[in-house]
């Protein structure tokens, strides 16, 4: 996978911008605020058509357009293609692949990247949604069959839970109790095989990336720290709730599950078992690291999701996704920066910010390396190293 071209116009701070991309490592330096981060998020949007760092797609157009355009030209498996996303102040965004105008869906991991952004020690630290949220759109990137299971098991969900508030509102003697709760029992009969499909693409995932990002978060840590990873299923009657479950002990739990707490969900309006209540653990050296982790180790261990997913997407594909790196001088001390530096192959193109480029000309030395200083959201210099 390879970004030849990226194309912004009124795009954030950026009024029109277009940079051609070293297939090695790309460093774009600069003071904070000058919109390094910026161009990183346009990649992003190119591969998953949204940004996770805009509350509302409005947000991404410049305040001085209606309109902002980010355009990408791209090279995968020796076939040239072109995606566009068009995002607009009054009405919603517009995608176009190769010309054509498509969907959001269609776009969807035609750009396969991982991604490195500061705010990811969220997956760690942050609520289960968090982990979740990092684990459904790390598979889907690469599994259109479980971006499409899991959609459907979200849509489901919210369905059962408009009839959960609908019913709550209404008394048991209502003509039109009776009429809810069986729709209800309907969405129960579709939610256990669904439901299964994504739990599965969860364990499956689990199992791999835990293998790769353990040898990272190994190598990162001078062989100091080891990494482990665990599902933790709701349904599970055991207390370690990283037990596997086979199918029909997953499907035979859930409908007893959902069942027996069907007076709890009404009261409280929403569905509360299921996979969309799983959560993730990280361990490191034995320990959780969201309780015992110190900020050096969870950052560590942030960046080792990151760099597994880079062997995972291969595994998965054949071919190596583009890597996207935010910030990265200011987040890790120099051993543990030059082991993640030294860890990046050749072979990926990468694209990182920095406030500082010295770092990088000493540790890839004669590596192929295009720099990128960033200035009031435009390039003023380029050089090669």
């Amino acid at each position: 996978m390879q970004i030849l071209c990226v194309h912004l116009l009124s795009f954030r701070n950026i009024l029109c911008l277009e940079i051609a991309l070293s297939p090695g490592i790309n460093l774009f330096y600069g003071m904070n605020g000058q919109g390094k981060t910026n161009i990183l998020e346009s990649i992003e949007i190119l591969s998953t058509t949204r940004s996770q760092r805009a509350f509302k797609e409005a947000e991404l157009v410049n305040h001085a357009a209606d309109s902002a355009l980010v355009h990408g030209s791209f090279l995968k498996n020796d076939l040239d293609f072109e995606i566009s996303v068009n995002y607009f102040k009054n009405k919603k965004k517009t995608c176009v692949k190769n010309g054509k105008n498509t969907t959001a869906d269609a776009i969807f991991g035609s750009v396969n990247i991982v991604k490195f952004f500061p705010k990811d020690v969220e997956i760690i630290c942050g609520a289960p949604a968090c982990r979740r949220r990092y684990a459904d759109m790390e598979i889907s990137l690469t599994d259109r069959h479980y971006y499409n299971n899991y959609k459907n098991y979200i849509k489901l969900i919210e369905s059962r839970n408009a009839v959960l508030k609908s019913i709550s509102e209404i008394s048991e003697h209502d003509r039109k109790y009776l009429e809810l709760l069986n729709l209800i029992e309907s969405y129960d009969e579709l939610l256990p095989d669904i439901a299964y499909k994504v739990y599965r693409g969860r364990m499956e995932f689990i199992k791999e990336i835990s293998i790769y990002a353990n040898r990272s978060h190994q190598m990162i840590s001078s062989n100091e720290e080891k990494l482990d990873m665990r599902y933790r299923c709701c349904l599970s009657e055991n207390i370690d709730k990283s037990i596997d479950l086979n199918e029909n002990l997953f499907k035979s739990r859930l409908i007893f599950l959902l069942k027996k707490n069907l007076k709890n969900d009404i009261i409280r309006r929403l569905t509360n078992i299921g996979p969309h209540k799983d959560d993730i653990e990280f361990l490191i050296n034995e320990k959780p690291a969201r309780i015992f982790g110190s900020t050096g180790q969870i950052k560590t261990l942030a960046v080792s999701l990151k760099l597994a997913q880079i062997d995972y997407v291969f595994n998965k594909i054949g071919d190596y996704p583009v890597l996207l790196i935010d910030d990265l001088t200011s987040e890790f001390d120099s051993r543990r920066l030059f082991n993640i530096i030294g860890s990046i192959s050749k072979e990926i193109q990468t694209i990182v910010t920095s406030t500082d480029h010295e770092i990088f000309k000493t540790a890839f030395s004669a590596a192929n390396i295009k720099y990128f200083q960033v200035s009031g959201g435009g390039i003023i210099k380029v050089s090669s190293g």
